[in-house]
């Protein structure tokens, strides 16, 4: 059976050209999608942006790091020095005890 004239058609029900579309549960939703692929966008993009984040983290952790080493083995180096010549003033000095 159609529905041919207008009383017909109005009580037919709500036309799909008016973006209303009628749910098993008898609810109705009026142009609403899915907002799942709005979400997974917003996660894709936090995930991006903690990853970023992240790695110039790495990247600035291993610049000190490595400025922390180049330091340390400079002041090695000046206490080894140090010490090489405390030892050498010390082996003078009882050198020059041992003769006076």
């Amino acid at each position: 059976m159609s529905a041919d004239t207008p009383s017909e058609m109005a009580s037919a029900g709500p036309s799909e050209s008016d973006g209303t579309h009628k749910e098993p549960g008898g609810g109705s939703r009026k142009g609403l999608r899915n907002p799942l692929p709005g979400r997974i966008n917003l996660v894709l993009i936090l995930v991006v942006i903690l990853v970023l984040f992240a790695a110039w983290q790495w990247y600035d952790t291993r610049d000190q790091i490595s400025g922390l080493q180049h330091e340390m083995a400079r002041r090695l180096a000046e206490a080894d020095a140090s010490g090489k010549e405390s030892r050498n003033i010390a082996g003078e000095a009882a050198e020059a005890g041992r003769r006076a």
